[in-house]
């Protein structure tokens, strides 16, 4: 029995968060964070007008009276709201909120739910930012970027930054993936762990360039030279450190931002394909838009990006990123 033992707790670990989904919509984790977390509920409260003026400033079109549907929809409903405060002396912001709100659209993709609810301004409070079958979450954006020149951290982007990456969804109901994990073997569970060093490789990574920290990045990242070539379009031919060509490449695009995992999936041994958002340094969605004199039409404006991640050197070896960040001319 003794080398069943680590499966055995891994199984164990499965159920009791199969049973937690029931009870609490939004797992999460503050280790690292100065702060204290709350919790609070209000009626859902969005009108017609507040959500044609907010498409409306997106550029998105609705057909007449469809957000009086909309808002029918929502009627009734209850959105639980997580205040996360950061404990230390702070610039405004010093909170960072994260608002769930039930899945009434039945919206199955991020830019459904973003179709109605979108928020294009800086500094806004409620950015749609991922969903389950159950529920919607937004995040706010930690203020529009303002420095008061106190030298004080702004508060809510430090607990942002350690909180966000741990979020995730809960159902009321199994989804049928997580059905499926409790009838497979038990010799499947390491590719569900896998999956999730992939999926901190990336952020990781992304992270350390966000912060200018190139030489953490350059160990996360690709051992191949293939894949470093496209890398080195803006340094010197003569540049041989890793880390000034990820500078000097960063610098350049302004591509080098913190990353979220929205999905993964496995598509080869040790090989993982992520789909991935990017946030600015304002906390607002990255969006990739039309460049180079094309249109919107003819380069449509991406929100979600593929990345790989792939072990190298087999079972003992280590994840590496293996795509580059966006090229931006």
């Amino acid at each position: 029995m003794k080398k069943f033992f680590p499966a055995l707790v891994l199984l164990s670990l499965l159920f009791t968060a199969c049973a937690q989904n029931v009870s609490e919509p939004l797992t999460y984790s503050t280790t690292g964070a100065d702060a204290t977390v709350s919790k609070t509920t209000a009626p859902f409260d969005y009108t017609a007008e507040q959500l044609t003026s907010r498409a409306e400033e997106c550029g998105s079109a609705h057909e007449p009276n469809y957000f009086n549907e909309l808002v029918s929809k929502f009627s009734g409903t209850t959105k639980t709201i997580y205040n996360f405060k950061y404990t230390k002396p702070s610039q405004e912001s010093d909170t960072f909120t994260v608002t769930l709100l039930p899945n009434k659209g039945s919206y199955t993709t991020l830019d459904q739910f973003k179709a109605d609810f979108d928020l294009c301004a800086a500094g806004g409070g409620t950015y749609p930012t991922m969903l389950n079958s159950d529920w919607l979450l937004f995040g706010n954006s930690c203020g529009s970027g303002f420095d008061d020149g106190s030298g004080k951290p702004v508060g809510c982007r430090e607990v942002k930054d350690v909180v966000e990456p741990t979020l995730k969804l809960n159902s009321t109901t199994l989804e049928p993936t997580e059905q499926a994990q409790l009838t497979m073997p038990v010799a499947k569970i390491t590719a569900k762990d896998e999956s999730a060093i992939a999926e901190k490789t990336l952020v990781a990574f992304f992270n350390s360039l966000s912060q200018n920290k190139f030489a953490d990045a350059v160990k996360l990242f690709s051992t191949s030279t293939t894949d470093w070539e496209s890398l080195k379009v803006y340094s010197p031919t003569e540049e041989t450190d890793s880390a000034k060509i990820l500078e000097q490449y960063c610098s350049a695009t302004q591509t080098c931002l913190k990353a979220k995992v929205l999905s993964a999936k496995q598509v080869a041994d040790y090989e993982y394909n992520l789909v991935v958002q990017f946030f600015n340094k304002d906390g607002s969605l990255y969006v990739f838009g039309p460049c180079c004199g094309a249109t919107e039409e003819e380069m449509p404006s991406k929100r979600e990006f593929e990345f790989t991640v792939k072990k190298v050197g087999g079972e003992k070896g280590k994840f590496e990123v293996v795509t580059a960040p966006l090229y931006r001319p």
